[in-house]
């Protein structure tokens, strides 16, 4: 079975990090009048959405990033101890 998304991931990252910038650069370029009640929305919204972005960038760039990174190494250095142990039997 062939995966239809292979790295859904950065799928996601890539499409929260799109409408982030579709939201700010709509607000940025087309100024409107808005109500009280849909200013609170929209704050939240904006807010929800920086949120997301900052969590993308500390997973992909952050700590979060190198820690897998060093779990990966951890993983093949085990695996080729365990090689070497079966060579060796």
């Amino acid at each position: 079975m062939t995966k239809w998304w292979p790295d859904l991931q950065a799928y996601v990252a890539v499409t929260i990090i799109s409408l982030y910038a579709i939201v700010v650069i709509v607000l940025l370029l087309m100024p409107m009048p808005i109500t009280e009640s849909a200013g609170t929305l929209l704050t939240a919204l904006v807010g929800l959405l920086t949120g997301k972005v900052a969590t993308i960038v500390d997973f992909y760039y952050g700590t979060s990033r190198t820690s897998a990174l060093k779990d990966e190494a951890a993983k093949v250095q085990a695996q080729t101890i365990a090689n070497m142990s079966a060579v060796d039997k």
